[in-house]
């Protein structure tokens, strides 16, 4: 008999395909420049393609056990090994100083999620479904740094605006039928989303949004290889703030 973990791979291996079958006429030999490469029709239809397998995925896997949903369902098991991942969930002090300031964002009701600190050569943050994971050795930095706890309030509040089957979503990214471009174009705009969620949640909890722009900043510091696209990334979080205090004021 199949033990559930082959059950959930082959699920998994069909929503690709079937993903793949959508995904297809977009993806093969983009027309010019990156940035130009394809319409918002496009983009939008291989999205709705996406969500909808990524929320079936989604809710078979939420029906099995945490360690399947991280282990199996992200497949993150062998890279996670190769980066030296581990749990560290018996740091108490640092879990309870995240729950703080998770417990500042409920006025902006954001979504229950069960929080992880973890040690990795490579990843400092990432959401799986209704699992927040964030590196210890980030958050113990900046839980000593003037201004710190800021910034991990702006990081929380961006990993909890993280829909449930995203995860599942930037997984189904990595078909092989999507081009490194399209792939990153579509990871971005889920960002976007992401931070524009984040913002109001932060606006909605009588916090200053302008902490995503110091998290952004942090990230820019720490990865100057990816420093274009995060202040890309960073000039749209400033107009949103922008736009929503403009919005307000002219609502008053």
């Amino acid at each position: 008999m199949a033990s559930k973990e082959d059950a959930m791979r082959r699920l998994i291996i069909s929503f690709v395909f079937v993903l793949a079958a959508h995904a297809h006429a977009f993806a093969a030999d983009p027309p010019g420049p990156v940035q130009q490469a394809y319409s918002e029709r496009q983009l939008t239809a291989i999205e709705a393609a996406i969500g909808d397998s990524a929320a079936v995925i989604w809710q078979a896997a939420n029906q099995q056990s945490a360690e399947v949903k991280t282990k199996l369902v992200l497949g993150l098991e062998t890279n996670r090994k190769k980066n030296g991942f581990v749990l560290l969930d018996g740091n108490k002090p640092l879990i309870g100083l995240l729950q703080q300031q998770y417990d500042k964002l409920k006025p902006g009701n954001p979504r229950p999620v069960v929080i992880h600190l973890f040690r990795s050569n490579s990843e400092q943050f990432n959401t799986i479904g209704d699992d927040v994971y964030l590196d210890a050795a980030t958050v113990r930095g900046l839980s000593g740094m003037a201004g710190g706890q800021l910034v991990l309030l702006g990081i929380l509040a961006h990993e909890v605006s993280h829909e449930p089957a995203d995860f599942a979503r930037i997984q189904l990214f990595g078909s092989q039928n999507f081009t490194p471009d399209l792939k990153k174009i579509l990871i971005q705009r889920l960002e976007n989303r992401t931070d524009e969620r984040a913002v109001k949640m932060l606006e909605d909890a009588g916090l200053d949004p302008a902490v995503m722009i110091r998290v952004v900043q942090m990230l820019i510091e720490s990865n100057p290889n990816e420093a274009t696209r995060l202040a890309a990334r960073k000039g749209r979080i400033e107009e949103v703030i922008k736009a929503r205090t403009v919005a307000t004021a002219g609502s008053r």
